[in-house]
This record gives C-alpha cells, sequence and structure tokens, in this order.
C-alpha cells in the first residue's frame, strides 16, 4: 500500500508493506554512497537486508535511546560522510526509532546543504509520528529538539511486521489497521499546522498530549517484543 503525502515539490511516498526492507531497490534509489544509520536496538538482519541493497552502504550504529541524539553525533555522521567522499548526488538512510530518524535527516539535510533522506521507522512510535512530517533535530545543553530543521524525505517505508500479527485481530487485516495509524499521523501533523489550540487549556492539550503518548509507548513497546521474539 501506498500513501501519497502531498506537499508540492517536496511530495513523497509511504510505503507501507510487510518486508518491504527485503525490497528496497524496488522503491528507494540505492545505486550511490548510502550512509546508513541504525542503533543497537534494532535486529541485525533487518540493518542486512538493507545494507546488501546498497551499492556502497556505510554503517554506523549508534547506542540505543537519547543520549545519541547530540550535537557529538551530528558531527560525527557528517564528517563520516565527507570522509566517505559523498557528494550531493549520494544519500542517507535511516532504520531505526525517532531518534535514529530524527539525527539521520537532520545530517542529511546540512550536509552539503542537503541530499536524499530516506526514512525506514522500525518503531511504532516513529512510524506514526517523528517519519512523518520532516521532523528532524538534535538535543544540547538539556534541551530536546533545540537545533533542527523540516526536512521531508524522498520516501518512507514501513516495514508492516505488526499486519501478520493484527490479521487474526481485525478482520480488516494489518496492513488496514497500519495505513488507519499512518494517515492519522497525517492528518494530526496538519491538525497542528492548521488549527489554533488558543481555545482551549494548556491543560486540556497536555493531557491530550500524554494519554497519545502513553499509548503508542505501550503500542510500541508490544511491536519492539514481537520484532525480537520472531527475529525479524
Amino acid at each position: 500500500m501506498i500513501l501519497p503525502v502531498s506537499l508540492a515539490e517536496r511530495s513523497y511516498e509511504i510505503v507501507l508493506e510487510r518486508r518491504c526492507s527485503q525490497k528496497a531497490t524496488e522503491y528507494l534509489d540505492l545505486e550511490r554512497n548510502v550512509l546508513v544509520v541504525t542503533d543497537d536496538g534494532v535486529p541485525a538482519v533487518y540493518v542486512q537486508n538493507l545494507a546488501a541493497a546498497c551499492r556502497n552502504p556505510i554503517i554506523v550504529c549508534l547506542p540505543h535511546g537519547e543520549r545519541s541524539k547530540s550535537l557529538d553525533t551530528f558531527r560525527m555522521l557528517l564528517e563520516k560522510m565527507a570522509e566517505s567522499h559523498f557528494t550531493r548526488e549520494d544519500c542517507v538512510l535511516a532504520a531505526g526509532g525517532g531518534v535514529v530518524g530524527d539525527i539521520a535527516g537532520f545530517a542529511a539535510s546540512c550536509y552539503m546543504r542537503g541530499i536524499d533522506f530516506y526514512n525506514v521507522p522500525t518503531t511504532v512510535l516513529s512510524q506514526v509520528d517523528s517519519s512523518i512530517g520532516g521532523k528532524t533535530a538534535v538535543n544540547a545543553g538539556g534541551i530536546k529538539n533545540i537545533f533542527g530543521s523540516f526536512y521531508q524525505p524522498k520516501k518512507v517505508l514501513i516495514a508492516n511486521t505488526m499486519a501478520s500479527v493484527c490479521d487474526g485481530l481485525f478482520p480488516a487485516g494489518g496492513e488496514t489497521l497500519g495505513a488507519i495509524g499512518a494517515w492519522v499521523a497525517i492528518l494530526a501533523y496538519t491538525f497542528q499546522i492548521y488549527f489554533d489550540f488558543s481555545g482551549y487549556s494548556d491543560m486540556a492539550i497536555g493531557l491530550g498530549m500524554m494519554f497519545n503518548i502513553i499509548i503508542l509507548h505501550i503500542l510500541s513497546d508490544l511491536y519492539n517484543n514481537i520484532i525480537r521474539f520472531l527475529d525479524l
């Protein structure tokens, strides 16, 4: 299933398909230098499938967690591309959760004033939130996302592993469930931009956001435990 994100010249597609990471060459232009950014929480076989699709993959595996979303890591990614003689024709591919997508996207937006960026989110939270909308950033000085940019990916691949599990639970099928989640994320992003929240109290908005975050974290933990159990 392909979901279009219409942003004029910045438009891109979200591909929602089982095991689409194994068919990356069908959707992504990887016949070039590719900086594959991941973390140690992503199954190795997943990253290997993506790297095997690249003509010249340079893999960077970050420690899992928010500490990796730093200026030091950002600088390291830029220097790695420079040392590997990346040009404007090369690209960055993020394979991981929100931290990986945020910092890899920010590095792509700044290297040579912007090179192609592909996002392959691997957690529920990143699939329905951070991978959509072009949000990239790093943390600094104890402030979250203090430096960053809006930089749209060229494409997002969501390998809908949960679809296999959800097929038995939902009559509409797991892929439909995943598509609904992606569309909800797109609509929520649009809603934040075009609607005025001034009529609501800070407490009401805060409680609503907190509820959404709690639900997403519960789903994210379930998703990650299933992936590790199935070794996908």
